[in-house]
């Protein structure tokens, strides 16, 4: 049995390093991938550039890979979630700005329950 890697693997690992070591190594690390063209038709791979240049104050930049990820959205979930991260660039949140606000609007849906 042969081990082959993913790029989708290489991926998420990408995404852990980022969530460890900052948005730069995250991108150095997808820029590492070893055949990323196979994951251009896979909406996350934009996303996740999006989100390593909005960590790092990229917005338009962020803002160019979040489009292309909504292009490729699979579902309405997955089209809501790249619409805030759209609205996220606009607005020139932080991603710390994000989870606050996803936190507030988690919390205040449940007081009204």
């Amino acid at each position: 049995m042969k081990i082959r890697p993913s790029p989708i693997v290489a991926l998420n690992r990408a995404i852990a390093v980022a969530q460890n070591e900052g948005p730069e190594r995250g991108l150095e690390e997808i820029r590492a991938i070893t055949d990323r063209d196979r994951l251009a038709s896979y909406p996350f791979y934009s996303a996740a550039l999006g989100e390593f240049e909005l960590c790092g104050g990229r917005h338009e930049t962020a803002r160019e890979h979040f489009q292309a990820a909504l292009a490729l959205a699979r579902n309405p979930m997955e089209r809501r979630f790249l619409d805030r991260r759209l609205g996220a660039c606009e607005r020139g949140d932080t991603q710390r700005a994000y989870y606050e606000q996803f936190w507030e609007t988690h919390f205040e849906a449940e007081d009204r329950s």
